[in-house]
């Protein structure tokens, strides 16, 4: 669960892109 926080940080900047947090996940 770490690693989503942690991406969660860097999907934020993709939220327009990417409306969930599956992509910057992988």
């Amino acid at each position: 669960m770490r690693a989503v926080l942690m991406a969660g940080g860097s999907g934020t900047r993709l939220r327009p892109l990417t409306c969930d947090l599956p992509k910057p996940m992988v």
